[in-house]
């Protein structure tokens, strides 16, 4: 290295440098040049400082033999000048520019607002990753969105619930469901109702309504059926109502699908006596229970005439 001591500021030699047309060069080739100033005296540049040539600006280490260099790209199409910040230095905050080559302090952090009334649509970020960092998010954009205004969420496939799920209403697709067949389940199940017929609703269930799979029993404190005069017509009197119980069997039973003993009627007798009373196909047949009792009412009746007339004649 060649410390420069000698020589004239502005004439034609300072020491072993050349000047020339406002140009200063080394005399000696691959010599580096320092400028050092005693004491705390500085190098002070009352213009632009420019390193040529896509030179790095290299600030050196404690004994120079190490640094840290700064460049520009091979190829600028603008020039651009950045002004660093004198103030806002803060632990973990970065350097970001507003577009406009003013370089500021500011938090890596993403902002954070409050967008309830916005009816745009929102994608919920996705991360690959439970712990640690990462350098992207990630969206689903036709299965995942969100909008702020209604508290709408749209999912795209299913839906599986780790823990609790709740909410004032769920929606679920216009086509299906997937269900899962529980016929040998031996414990209650509570069915799912709603409050309306339409609409969205929140499913309610009752301690009061319950249903064992295993043995297909249906538990209501109070069952019903539907029973309006203003929503029948051609109503008649039941005729022969002794007749039509005289052919009825009563049976008992053990059921295949769990062997449980009961009681009751076979479909397959009844429809041929009371075929009104009798639904469902061959193998999956069903009868109305709750309507035998209307020809049981005109059978009591029948009997109570015939016995009225007994004693009559009795007497």
């Amino acid at each position: 290295m060649r410390r420069i001591t000698t020589g004239i500021v502005g004439g034609p030699i300072l020491g072993q440098l050349s000047a020339f047309q406002n140009n200063v060069s080394g005399v000696v080739t691959n010599q580096d040049i320092t400028l050092s100033p005693s004491g705390t005296g500085i190098v002070a540049i009352g213009s632009h400082l420019m390193v040529k040539n896509t030179k790095a600006l290299q600030l050196g280490d404690a004994d120079s033999t190490h640094f840290v260099g700064f460049k520009a790209e091979d190829t600028i199409t603008t020039s651009v000048t950045y002004t660093i910040p004198a103030t806002g230095q803060t632990n973990g905050y970065v350097l970001q520019t507003n577009g406009s080559s003013v370089l500021s302090w500011a938090s890596p952090a993403l902002d954070i607002a409050n967008q309830l009334a916005s009816t745009a649509t929102f994608y919920p970020a996705l991360l690959t990753a439970t712990s640690g960092e990462t350098t992207s998010l990630n969206t689903s954009s036709t299965k995942l969105t969100f909008q702020p205004s209604t508290g709408n969420m749209g999912v795209g496939g299913n839906l599986t619930a780790v823990g609790q799920v709740s909410g004032t209403s769920f929606q679920g697709p216009s086509t299906s469901v997937a269900l899962t067949a529980t016929n040998t389940t031996n414990s209650t199940h509570f069915p799912l109702f709603a409050s309306a017929a339409t609409g969205n609703h929140s499913p309610r269930t009752d301690t009061g309504y319950t249903y064992n799979p295993s043995s297909g029993e249906l538990t209501a404190t109070i069952v019903t059926a539907s029973s309006d005069g203003i929503q029948k017509k051609n109503i008649k009197t039941i005729n022969n109502a002794m007749e039509k119980v005289k052919n009825l069997r009563g049976v008992s039973y053990n059921r295949k699908s769990n062997d449980s003993e009961e009681i009751g009627v076979i479909a397959q007798e009844v429809e041929k006596i009371l075929p009104s009373i009798v639904r469902g196909k061959e193998g999956a047949k069903s009868v109305a229970y709750g309507n035998i009792v209307a020809v049981l009412i005109e059978a009591i009746k029948e009997q109570q005439v015939q016995i009225d007339d007994l004693k009559a004649r009795v007497a």
